[in-house]
């Protein structure tokens, strides 16, 4: 006999319009509640609520125990809006006749039961709620246009930025039941106006080693402005003085966030998460040899930078490797870093033709290409496929699957 996921008696899926949002839109979502018997409920309340939030737990040490945890946190509340969406409507049930002088007395004795309702008269609600089956709730909130980030999510603890619809089902005050869904939020950023992201960053470093020779590297960049999607056009020269072969040699991009605590005392916490980075185009570089190609990788999707003072830092940079040992990138000899800014509208409307954006390519299977990504696999292609673009994600609300909202494939590095 085969056993089936039970699900529970009461559900609630939040419908809205788009699945992102940009600073000052309007927000019209309908709850759609699904109750499989009677719910006890007078009214419902939708918050929609915009937070961001640090936290991490440190393992001490300490002479008294063997070690604790120790939590730290700060958040801080970027809006909070909230309104009613239903309540019961209630009926009045009142004494059809009026309370004589001998009732008075009688019902005001110390063995009486509620002798004030006999009395007056008391408004006595029938019972009050859903009966079983579907229902839909209109709302609409708007979502501000100042103090907005974008929508941010590291390991669902370190560092969050979450915007939320949240239903509160309460009878007689106490809330029965709470139910909660995510919205994308877009804080744009256009490189357009930033032409110092318009710069050529260069940078190179040599290593001596006594015993096999000297190994030199360049890395160098077209701009430093870039958005998800777009080639990063990262030009890589590799000169190999030594008597070693060298076998391993990748462009990643580095995001580097810094989260800061200000309870129970003020820390902070810093780490490095590096994406899938390119690989050698040539199967090595033989001693004598003096290599140069472009680094072929797309910028994947990743948020703009953040920078919220005192709180959360999140900042890129393109990061070079050079090793003798292939596919073991911690044993990397050289390693280059530069600098780099994520926005959501490129710096310039035209790409090189060499390697086509996102937009410019062949439609491509989203799933197909996020379930290859996964088992590591090629598609088929020299260069791997780009990220869908901004306009792809607020524009259009067809063609997109539960795989979109997968996070990104990380190697974690905690300094």
């Amino acid at each position: 006999m085969s056993s089936q996921t039970s699900q529970p008696p009461y559900r609630c899926f939040i419908e809205t319009e788009k699945q992102a949002y940009l600073p000052g839109d309007r927000v019209n979502c309908n709850a759609e509640l699904t109750f499989d018997r009677k719910f006890t409920c007078d009214e419902i309340v939708a918050m929609f609520t915009g937070e961001a939030r640090v936290y991490w737990m440190d393992k001490q040490v300490s002479a008294k125990a063997l070690c604790r945890h120790q939590p730290y946190y700060q958040k801080r509340t970027l809006f909070e809006q909230k309104k009613t969406i239903w309540r019961a409507e209630f009926i009045d049930i009142r004494k059809k006749t009026e309370s004589t002088m001998t009732d008075i007395v009688r019902f005001s004795s110390p063995h009486s039961i509620r002798p004030g309702n006999l009395l007056s008269g008391e408004k006595k609600p029938e019972w009050c709620g859903f009966e079983e089956g579907k229902y839909v709730l209109p709302m609409d909130f708007s979502l501000p246009e100042d103090g907005i980030y974008s929508s941010v999510e590291v390991d669902d603890e370190l560092v969050s930025v979450r915007y939320q619809i949240e239903l509160h089902c309460l009878a007689n005050g106490r809330i029965m039941k709470k139910f909660r869904q995510l919205l994308h939020v877009f804080a744009p950023r256009d490189l357009s106006g930033e032409m110092d992201k318009l710069a050529t960053p260069k940078s190179s470093e040599t290593t001596h080693q006594s015993k096999i020779g000297k190994l030199s590297a360049i890395l160098s960049l077209p701009k430093t402005g870039y958005i998800p999607g777009e080639p990063l056009n990262a030009k890589v020269v590799v000169h190999n003085m030594t008597s070693n072969s060298v076998k391993f040699a990748s462009v990643c991009i580095v995001k580097k966030i810094v989260a800061i605590a200000d309870t129970p005392t003020y820390e902070f916490k810093d780490r490095d998460d590096e994406t899938a980075g390119s690989i050698l185009p040539f199967h090595k570089i033989e001693r004598a040899e003096r290599k140069e190609w472009i680094a072929q990788i797309y910028v994947p999707a990743l948020t703009p930078n953040l920078c919220i003072e005192d709180f959360i830092h999140i900042n890129y940079e393109a990061k070079l490797s050079v090793g003798f040992d292939r596919a073991k990138k911690k044993n990397s000899v050289i390693q280059i870093k530069l600098p780099i800014t994520i926005g959501t509208v490129a710096i310039d409307s035209t790409l090189p033709d060499a390697l086509p954006s996102k937009v410019a390519s062949e439609k491509f299977d989203l799933i197909i290409v996020h379930r290859m990504a996964m088992l590591n696999l090629s598609t088929g292609s020299q260069l791997p496929s780009a990220p869908p673009s901004y306009e792809d994600v607020l524009n259009n609300s067809q063609g997109f699957s539960s795989f979109d909202d997968a996070p990104l494939l990380y190697s974690a590095h905690e300094k």
